[in-house]
């Protein structure tokens, strides 16, 4: 660095300080970009990102308004299971009206957080939550057909 010598002569240890914090940054970047898919409650950690965690949404928490600089916003906390273990989820805005009791969800890129205690799972700006069906019996792709049952005798 052409810049070295003199940062040395007035804070002998800025450089280093720098380089450390660049090389924290640069591992914290690398670590939420790898989407890590299929993740079971009972492994979730705090401070954990970029997980992908499917499971039933076996509670609904109430709806609460917030307001934060000059905007509205809706938050109900509510929580999901799989067979490992069971999670609070924080729904924001629009997500609330999209699930319901019941539902089996997957949250992609997800973060935990500790919040009194407790592992909070959230998709935060980043992550996505979707319904796949409901508990116990996928969303199916189609519906099958109806058949009708004709009361004329079979023909032999």
């Amino acid at each position: 660095m052409e810049y070295s010598g003199y940062i040395n002569v007035f804070c002998p240890d800025a450089f280093e300080r720098v380089k450390r914090r660049c090389s924290i940054v640069e591992s914290y970047i690398k670590k939420r970009k790898v989407l890590q898919q299929n993740v079971k409650i009972s492994e979730l950690k705090a401070g954990q990102g970029s997980v992908e965690v499917t499971g039933e949404l076996i509670e609904l928490g109430e709806t609460r308004t917030f307001n934060k600089f000059g905007t509205e916003g809706k938050v109900a906390t509510s929580r999901i299971k799989d067979d490992s273990g069971e999670v609070m989820l924080s729904l924001w805005n629009d997500q609330i009206d999209k699930v319901k009791q019941g539902d089996m969800v997957t949250i992609k890129n997800g973060y935990v957080k500790e919040w009194q205690g407790e592992f909070q799972l959230t998709t935060g700006r980043q992550g996505t939550i979707e319904v796949t069906g409901t508990a116990g019996k996928p969303e199916a792709a189609e519906k099958p057909e109806k058949m009708k049952i004709s009361e004329e005798p079979l023909e032999e």
